[in-house]
């Protein structure tokens, strides 16, 4: 039998790794999705019919993982369903986490074409653009000072220390939306907030 690897993140860590994976940038597209689902009720109906193909899902990733003595999601297609499922699934988690990356490198131009204003004031103040404040060095510094040095160490247990900034930044907005729900500003109100088709 294969001996086992060592984990090397905690519970905890590995709760925060899998909580920043889920929500993602997703959390950010809620108030769209909703929106189009055609209110709250709807989209947490819709929401609530999903988590049961997520949890299946889960489940029977987590059956074949102990059933093949295998740890990585990879691992188990590879050993429950073979070598071209087992390609197949990696060429895809490929190009699916690569379109991520973009998106979420747009999504970090987004805020940074929003920060970059407040603190670099003499750029704003000319009604001028500073080559430093231009979205396509922002976007490239940020990936190579930052995204690169947490992309190249093998194990992902090394990303708890991010995931766990992430999942408190997500806390964060919810306590502000919550707060800003219930003492509301002059721009929204929450009578304008669609509940329902």
């Amino acid at each position: 039998a294969k001996k086992p690897r060592p984990a090397t993140a905690s519970m905890l860590g590995a709760v925060f790794i899998v909580v920043n994976a889920a929500l993602g940038a997703g959390l950010l597209n809620f108030p769209a999705a909703f929106q189009m689902a055609g209110g709250v009720a709807a989209g947490i109906a819709m929401q609530t019919g999903l988590l049961l193909f997520i949890i299946g899902g889960l489940v029977i990733l987590a059956y074949c993982s102990q059933a093949s003595n295998e740890r990585t999601y990879q691992e188990v297609v590879w050993a429950v369903c073979g070598r071209v499922l087992g390609v197949l699934c990696e060429v895809a988690i490929v190009v699916y986490t690569f379109g991520t990356c973009i998106a979420f490198l747009i999504i970090i131009g987004d805020q940074q074409d929003k920060i970059i204003p407040v603190l670099v004031k003499s750029c704003a103040t000319e009604g001028r653009s500073c080559w430093f404040t231009d979205r396509k060095c922002t976007i490239s510094l940020t990936a190579i000072l930052f995204i690169l040095p947490l992309s190249v160490p093998k194990e992902i247990g090394f990303q708890k220390y991010a995931s766990c900034l992430s999942v408190i930044g997500t806390w964060y907005v919810t306590i502000v939306v919550i707060i800003k729900y219930f003492w509301p500003d002059q721009v929204i109100s929450p009578e304008m907030i669609t509940t329902s088709p």
